[in-house]
């Protein structure tokens, strides 16, 4: 009896160790590797502009970084996902629609090049939606499968004019998992 205790409470610990490090861990062992980028959407829809800045309101958005987070969880409560062809251009996402990884990506993008236009970042800051491959360990994860629909995967990438600091994210990931930073591969 004492030995089944022990051993459950290394199996529970690993289990909250895992559910806290999922970020970091993720990142050790997936990269995301870039095929090219995707076709940017500015936001035009009056009713996700004033969304935007309903949420951005309450959040003290201070830092690139802190945009970029912001991003995730605005698009991670708009969007929910479908692995069907679906439209991805943000302003007919909104509000609440289904979409795939292309989606998420470009309603990110959007939401992103605006939060840094109206916080100042504009002229030095610009995320871009793209396409590319995850990658395991080093290995491309795609060839284990035969659908189309698994033949690349859609990221964002924040960068700024120096290229100094560069973020990586993957907006479906953070829906789903709540990871708000991804690894490049060989970058």
């Amino acid at each position: 009896m004492r030995r089944l205790k022990i051993v459950l409470v290394v199996f529970v610990s690993l289990a909250v160790l895992m559910v806290l490090m999922r970020g970091p861990l993720y990142r050790s062992l997936f990269s995301y590797k870039d095929c090219g980028e995707r076709d940017s959407f500015s936001i035009t829809s009056k009713f996700l502009l004033a969304y935007i800045d309903s949420v951005a309101d309450m959040d003290n958005v201070e830092s690139v970084g802190q945009i970029a987070e912001l991003s995730n969880k605005i698009t991670s409560a708009q969007l929910s996902f479908q692995a069907t062809r679906s439209e991805i251009n943000p302003n007919k996402l909104f509000p609440n629609k289904s979409t795939h990884c292309v989606g998420y990506s470009a309603f990110y993008a959007a939401v992103c090049n605006y939060l840094l236009s109206k916080n100042g970042f504009g002229a030095a800051w610009h995320c871009q939606a793209h396409c590319g491959e995850i990658h395991f360990l080093g290995y491309n994860v795609h060839h284990l499968f035969d659908s189309a629909f698994f033949a690349n995967h859609d990221f964002n990438i924040v960068r700024g004019g120096s290229d100094a600091e560069i973020y990586f994210t993957d907006p479906t990931l953070y829906d789903y998992l709540g990871i708000s930073r991804v690894s490049p591969h060989n970058y």
